[in-house]
């Protein structure tokens, strides 16, 4: 039982780590390589509260702070839109310019052009690669031990 289990624990975090955001997300590469720059302005500021863990295992604790994202707002096919990045905050201010990239297909996921917004896909691609390899360690293990008492059964089955 604990071997199957783990097959369907392995299975779920590899199909979790390859449908993570492919359907709100476009990666910053993939903008960068076919999407559409356009002009946009930061309109406003928002505040986010984060959670930080810091300290080692025996002093670990939980610290919350702000950030202040900016809201960009952008012109498409003539009508104002606005996003919040949450990728790249504590930078800019109202009234700065910056770069918009989108996916033509898919106009509604737009991104900033910025260096943090890049570190921070990298990080979530970390991430995701971290969940593959358990996942596959999951199904390899709790495979073999399947294989093993299916073998041991068999063995026994005619004796």
């Amino acid at each position: 039982m604990r071997s199957i289990i783990g097959i369907v624990f392995g299975v779920a975090l590899l199909w979790y780590a390859f449908n993570w955001d492919t359907g709100s997300v476009n990666t910053v590469q993939e903008l960068h390589a076919d999407g559409v720059k356009v002009a946009g302005e930061v309109v406003a500021v928002q505040e986010v509260e984060r959670t930080r863990r810091t300290g080692g295992r025996r002093s670990r604790r939980t610290e919350e702070y702000t950030v202040r994202c900016p809201e960009i707002a952008f012109r498409l096919d003539g009508e104002r839109r606005t996003f919040v990045e949450r990728a790249d905050c504590d930078r800019l201010e109202v009234g700065d310019r910056v770069t918009v990239m989108y996916a033509a297909a898919r106009p509604w996921a737009p991104r900033l052009d910025s260096e943090a917004v890049i570190g921070d896909e990298k990080a979530t691609n970390r991430s995701r690669w971290v969940m593959v390899g358990l996942g596959g360690l999951f199904v390899l293990v709790s495979g073999l031990g399947l294989f093993n008492r299916l073998r041991r059964f068999v063995a026994n089955w005619g004796s």
